[in-house]
């Protein structure tokens, strides 16, 4: 289920996984211990552009809330028979410096 606390750096790889495990590990570190993860996987902004429809939205709430303090950097020049893959697949960073404090109100309750 992916609800795994991260106090420590760590990097997760999750290709391919569906939203719902990647949401699931953001609101297990639903804080600035978020900083504490890479998560290499699909695009956060790719989930976004995809979502049309409310209801395909109210899946990936943590994604579109931490979306602005994400820093994500897709994989380029990748060799031609792993384009096709992972043509989809970023880093996500979470920047100490472009994350809210402890207190702030993105924290006061998980989504």
């Amino acid at each position: 289920e992916a609800k795994i606390e991260c106090p420590n750096p760590t990097v997760v790889f999750m290709p391919h996984c569906c939203s719902t495990l990647c949401c699931n590990l953001l609101c297990a570190n639903w804080s600035p211990s978020l900083a504490n993860l890479v998560i290499i996987g699909n695009s956060f902004a790719g989930y976004e552009l995809r979502s049309m429809m409310p209801k395909q939205k109210k899946k990936i709430v943590p994604m579109l809330q931490v979306l602005p303090y994400c820093r994500e950097l897709p994989l380029k020049e990748l060799p031609s028979a792993a384009e096709a893959a992972f043509s989809d697949t970023s880093v996500h960073v979470f920047p100490r410096d472009l994350l809210p404090g402890p207190g702030d109100k993105l924290w006061a309750t998980r989504p």
